[in-house]
């Protein structure tokens, strides 16, 4: 079986025009399922939602010009 995973970051601009990502948000398609995660300074968090060989994940990001 195959997981589908739609993921969503909020971002904060941080010293020097670096963007810090801010938390998480993953939906799974199938069940529509929700997981937010709130990230708040952890540089690799593991994640809150499946993310393993069986998951295709599609994320979409916009950087601030």
């Amino acid at each position: 079986m195959t997981n589908h995973m739609i993921l969503d970051f909020e971002y904060r601009e941080g010293p020097s025009h670096i963007l810090q990502v801010l938390c998480c948000v993953a939906q799974h398609l199938e069940s529509g399922r929700v997981w937010k995660q709130w990230l708040g300074g952890i540089e690799s968090p593991s994640p809150a939602f499946p993310c393993d060989a069986d998951t295709i994940i599609v994320a979409h990001a916009i950087a601030p010009a």
